[in-house]
This record gives structure tokens, sequence and C-alpha cells, in this order.
């Protein structure tokens, strides 16, 4: 599972890339510090499936995912604005959300939710042994001292 999200978008990818990577371990954000989007696009596969989440304006990188769609037969999940973004007719589902706010810039709220709400039917579809190794990891992360609790809980 690869996530493109750039620009004002790359937070609601972050998050997405995390949450997944609590349920599975083949989890990349393309285009990541260690990387380029160049060399992550030509390493695809038509086995491999891209989370785009995007708005108006689309950045350049849209129609890199678009060419690389095309060319390798990878399923495209699109979450977006419009239905008129470049990569919707590529896209196998396109999930829409709103980014009217009180702000002049573009509210990407809405996106977070909808990864939130995907991150929530993905752990359905996987069933109990994602629940399973979340609840392996969150166990891990408060032994570690990575998580800190101030109200007693039992593990």
């Amino acid at each position: 599972v690869f996530i493109s999200a750039f620009m004002s978008c790359r937070g609601p990818g972050m998050t997405f890339a995390y949450l997944c990577r609590m349920l599975r371990n083949n989890v990349a954000l393309l285009g990541a510090e260690a990387t380029s989007l160049g060399v992550d696009l030509a390493l695809l596969r038509s086995s491999d499936t891209v989370l785009s989440i995007n708005f108006d304006p689309y950045g350049h990188e849209t129609t890199q995912i678009a060419r690389a769609i095309e060319s390798t037969g990878a399923t495209l999940i699109c979450l977006s604005d419009s239905r008129a973004t470049p990569l919707t007719r590529l896209a196998a589902e396109t999930l829409i959300f709103p980014v009217d706010g009180p702000s002049f810039f573009p509210s990407i709220a809405a996106a977070q939710v909808l990864v939130e709400a995907l991150i929530a039917a993905v752990l359905t579809q996987l069933g109990p042994e994602a629940t399973a190794r979340i609840g392996h990891i969150e166990k891990a992360l408060y032994d570690s001292g990575t998580y800190v609790s101030l109200s007693k809980r039992s593990t």
C-alpha cells in the first residue's frame, strides 16, 4: 500500500500511513524523506494499491501518479474534493471530502475524518488478527515507555 499525499494533504496521508502500519507491514508514504517519488513509482507493481489524497489545485505529482497507475495497472483509491481530479478516471474507488471552511485556505479536516473512517473499515475487513496486532503494538509502546498514561489501565 502506497500513500500519495503531498503539500497540505501530507498530514492526512501521514495519519493513514501511521495507522495502517499498525495493521500491516507493507505500507509506505510516496516521496518520503529517504526516497524520491520517481524511485517509488518506478518500483510500483500491478499488485500494489495507491491511496491518493488530493484537492484542487492539484499538485504536479498527481500527473506522475496517473502515469504510474496507467503503466503498471496498480489499483488506485482516490480521496479528493471532486470527481474532476485527474486521477478519478483511473480510480477503482473515489471518496469525496469537502474543503470548504472558515479560512481562506482549503480545509483538510474532512480529509482527516475520511482517513480515520477508512482505517476503521480496513480494520473491520482484516478482523481479529489485525485487532490483536494493534494490542501487541500498544502493549510494546507502553512497555517501552513510549506511551505514558496517567490513568491505570489493565494490559
